[in-house]
């Protein structure tokens, strides 16, 4: 397992599908050093071109793979940083985890001491969930309309999370949104 997972460190920006499969074919015992490596702070900050700055987006794209349930809360800090790939790859993961990771990602989105960027990958993640797990679809829906309805003029970004928000049910087809989502400009 080390070995593997030595070679996914430095794999750099596209591992070869075989390297993955092999993590993937250890199973469980793969989550833990997984987890690890995904939230390594010391790779996350490697250098621009070091190829070790790839191996935590390789790690979390693994996890959801794996449908890693222990794997929800520790990336769920990761959602503040601020990385392109990590934007679209973190809540695919969790999307792809499923109903583990709707908890913590509902109780992010409505976390108003959380920044604008944070909650809105959560509600992402939650967009994701659905898209990976049609049969949580209904409940995203009603947790999205749910974040839409809440008004709190305390909120100086409430706008534009709204916006993110909305994108996010228009991206799920949620027509049965439409009311809710109508009343913002």
């Amino acid at each position: 397992m080390n070995r593997l997972l030595a070679q996914l460190r430095l794999a750099g920006k596209e591992p070869d599908c075989q390297l993955l499969d092999r993590v993937k074919a250890v199973g469980s015992a793969a989550i833990p050093p997984l987890i690890e490596m995904a939230t390594d702070e010391s790779l996350h900050n490697a250098g621009p071109d070091s190829a070790e700055v790839w191996a935590p987006l390789h790690a979390i794209q693994l996890l959801g793979e794996l449908e890693a349930a222990e794997a929800v809360e520790p990336p769920l800090l990761l959602l503040s940083l601020e990385d392109d790939w990590l934007d679209t790859l973190l809540p695919e993961a969790l999307g792809r985890i499923g109903r583990p990771a709707f908890d913590p990602l509902r109780a992010l989105l409505f976390d108003t001491s959380r920044d604008t960027w944070t909650r809105s990958h959560a509600g992402n993640g939650l967009a994701e969930i659905a898209q990976s797990h049609p049969k949580l679809r209904d409940e995203v829906v009603a947790t999205l309309v749910s974040f839409l309805d809440q008004t709190d003029a305390r909120e100086s970004d409430r706008a534009e999370l709204n916006a993110f928000v909305t994108c996010d049910l228009l991206g799920l087809k949620a027509v049965e949104a439409r009311a809710i989502a109508s009343k913002f400009p």
